[in-house]
């Protein structure tokens, strides 16, 4: 009697689990373009590394644009294809890290995708006492 009465019950979880996933619609926090993303990797020789990638599944063409904080044009790139990553080194003798803008734009559909580059520097000092006995 049992086996015959735990049936029912799984099917109804199993109707309701169905239902709550299948019409939810995917969100994505705050990104409006989830294939573009720029980080930063960490410092080569004293000066800061970032990476760009371009995470498109179609076969894309873009334009990338690195202008310092006068709007002057530091670097300029047309790349075609998928899965597009580069890599970028800045020397922070010649340019100053905090003013520059990463522009990103698909020339498929002139949508663009801005980053601007901000950098903070704090000490911070951290003082452990143990009790010995």
């Amino acid at each position: 009697m049992k086996n015959v009465l735990q049936f029912p019950r799984l099917a109804v979880v199993a109707l309701a689990a169905l239902f709550t996933f299948a019409f939810s619609a995917p969100a994505f926090a705050g990104n409006e373009n989830p294939t573009v993303e720029l980080k930063f990797i960490g410092n080569l020789n004293s000066q800061p590394v970032y990476q760009l990638n371009l995470n498109n599944i179609e076969d894309g063409e873009y334009t990338i644009v690195i202008k310092d904080i006068a709007g002057e044009v530091l670097y300029s790139e047309r790349a075609k294809g998928t899965n597009i990553s580069r890599k970028f080194q800045l020397n922070t003798s010649e340019v100053d890290e905090n003013a520059l803008r990463f522009e990103i734009i698909n020339r498929k559909n002139f949508e663009s995708t801005v980053y601007e580059l901000s950098k903070n520097t704090r000490t911070v000092q951290d003082v452990v006492v143990n009790k010995v006995k």
